[in-house]
C-alpha cells in the first residue's frame, strides 16, 4: 500500500482528506512544513500532498527541500490558486496541482496516476 504525507495547516481539512484517502493508501499527516520535514527525515513516503499557504515553512519551501533532500512525487493543494504559485511549483518540480476545494475523485485520480508513473519508471 502506498504511503500518502498530508501536510495542512487546517486540522478539519486535513483531518478529511486523511479519512477519505485512508481506504487507499497508507495516510501520514503533519500540521506545516517543518514537522513534514521530520517525518520525512526518518519515514519513507511514497509521495506529498501539502497546502501552499501554511505558517512558518510554506508549501513551497517544503517542496523545495523535498526535491533537494528526498526527491519523491509533489501535490500541491491551495485555496489561494495564482498563477505565480501554480508556475513555481511546476518549475520546482511538483508533478501536480490542485486548486481549493476540489472533488474528492479529483484527488484521487491525481494521486493514482502520479504513483502509476513513478511505479513505472522504479521499474524502468
Amino acid at each position: 500500500m502506498h504511503k500518502i504525507l498530508v501536510v495542512e495547516d487546517d486540522v478539519f481539512f486535513r483531518d478529511t482528506i486523511c479519512s477519505v484517502l485512508r481506504d487507499n493508501y497508507d495516510v501520514i499527516q503533519a500540521p506545516n512544513g517543518k514537522s513534514a520535514c521530520e517525518i520525512l527525515l526518518i519515514q519513507e513516503v511514497d509521495l506529498v500532498l501539502s497546502d501552499v499557504q501554511m505558517p512558518g515553512f510554506s508549501g513551497i519551501e517544503l517542496l523545495e527541500w523535498t526535491k533537494k533532500n528526498k526527491p519523491i512525487p509533489f501535490i500541491m493543494m491551495t485555496g489561494f490558486s495564482t498563477l505565480l504559485e501554480t508556475k513555481s511549483a511546476f518549475e520546482m518540480g511538483a508533478q501536480g496541482f490542485i486548486a481549493k476545494p476540489f472533488k474528492i475523485s479529483e484527488l484521487l485520480e491525481n494521486l493514482d496516476a502520479i504513483l502509476k508513473i513513478t511505479e513505472k519508471n522504479k521499474k524502468e
